[in-house]
């Protein structure tokens, strides 16, 4: 398979990232069915430590991740769900999400 990357900037140095990818970095909102299959949440400095998160936690099937903000508000929501049957698009939402085991085969989109 070919798959693509670019590079999301949430952190000090670029995070190469997935593209084309299904289950990988899909900007949005939950839609209702995701959000009544959210398992837990935490606060994470990047998407790695989320993605890495969730990695750890059986029960995760998928993750979303928003850059952190000034509060101390969790930014990683972990899913019961996959997220791409979950997801509303939306190109300004500046929450992406991403499956547990995307389309591709492996565990990680970043």
């Amino acid at each position: 398979r070919t798959t693509s990357s670019s590079a999301t900037s949430t952190s000090p140095t670029a995070i190469a990232t997935k593209t084309a990818v299904k289950g990988c970095h899909i900007q949005g909102t939950a839609n209702t069915a995701l959000k009544s299959n959210q398992w837990g949440s935490a606060r994470t400095s990047d998407v790695l430590v989320c993605q890495r998160k969730c990695m750890y936690i059986s029960q995760c099937q998928s993750y979303s991740y928003q850059a952190p903000s000034s509060t101390k508000q969790d930014n990683c929501i972990f899913y019961h769900m996959f997220a791409d049957s979950g997801v509303v698009a939306s190109r300004y939402s500046g929450i992406f999400f991403s499956d547990k085991y995307p389309a591709d085969g492996s565990n990680y989109c970043y």
